[in-house]
């Protein structure tokens, strides 16, 4: 399967994991340069991000994010092949990863977004797979799991996804992996149990592949990690969980889901 990686020039130590890491694991790779948020002009960013009004507004680092994935799946849409794997430059892989990705047999037919990593947060997906590989189940995610670090997308999913985020008020992931997102994209989302993919600020410091922090998601973050604002956002997070996760104690037999944390293996 054919990999793309998103890169920031000025993150060459970053590049080097990344090569390193890809060709252990024998794949097929391209570098995607990315959108440097720091680059961004009020015109470029003013003619992609309207902000919707009650909603914070998106950081240029969350827009450049969103510019590079659009290049990532331009790529993917001129492509020949039916899947490719895109990923951001701080992802770590779990046991297995090499068979796994050597091929594109095991995805279901039809299938357009897998989600490859975890975030670790509390999420709903289908009790049943409706696929497996290697020792992973493949589900239907019914509930918000961002993060864009790990994804598969077929040719057909990259072509829809350009037309539908020409402009956009929201950050990529939570447009593609937030079924409650006013610009959702639409498409049925499939999760991988356990994960096969992890950002390496995720993971135990000692577990981690390498201590380099994503420049990417770096940028993105600087707008919630100020002072009340983050204290804010950590008691909504924290509600949101325990409300989740009453749901799941009553409704999941029900509903024929399962609730919980996706773990990392």
């Amino acid at each position: 399967m054919k990999a793309y990686f998103i890169n920031l020039d000025r993150s060459p130590d970053r590049l080097a994991y990344m090569t390193k890491t890809l060709d252990e694991l024998g794949l097929d790779y391209e570098r995607i340069a990315a959108v440097d948020g720091r680059a961004l002009s009020e015109e470029e960013i003013a003619a992609v991000y309207r902000h919707a009004p009650g909603t914070q507004f998106l950081d240029n680092g969350s827009i450049a994010c969103s510019l590079s994935h659009r290049k990532v799946w331009e790529r993917i849409a001129a492509s020949h092949d039916s899947h490719a794997l895109v990923l951001e430059d701080d992802v770590v892989f779990g046991e297995g990863a090499e068979k796994i990705l050597a091929d594109t047999d095991w995805i279901p037919v039809g299938a357009e977004l897998i989600r490859l990593e975890t975030v670790r947060r509390h999420t709903v997906h289908g009790h049943e797979p409706v696929a497996s590989t290697d020792g992973r189940a493949i589900f239907r995610l019914h509930h918000i799991h961002n993060g864009t670090g790990a994804y598969i997308v077929s040719k057909e999913a990259a072509e829809r996804l350009l037309a539908h985020m020409t402009r956009f008020s929201y950050a990529v992931d939570y447009v593609l992996f937030d079924p409650h997102c006013p610009e959702f994209c639409g498409m049925g989302i499939l999760q991988m149990v356990p994960a096969l993919c992890i950002q390496s600020a995720l993971l135990p410091e000692a577990e981690r592949g390498s201590g380099l922090p994503s420049v990417i998601q770096a940028t993105r973050k600087t707008v919630f990690t100020r002072g009340f604002r983050r204290f804010l956002a950590k008691i909504a997070r924290e509600s949101a969980k325990q409300r989740l996760k009453m749901r799941g104690r009553l409704f999941d037999k029900l509903h024929g889901t399962k609730t919980g944390r996706i773990p990392f293996r």
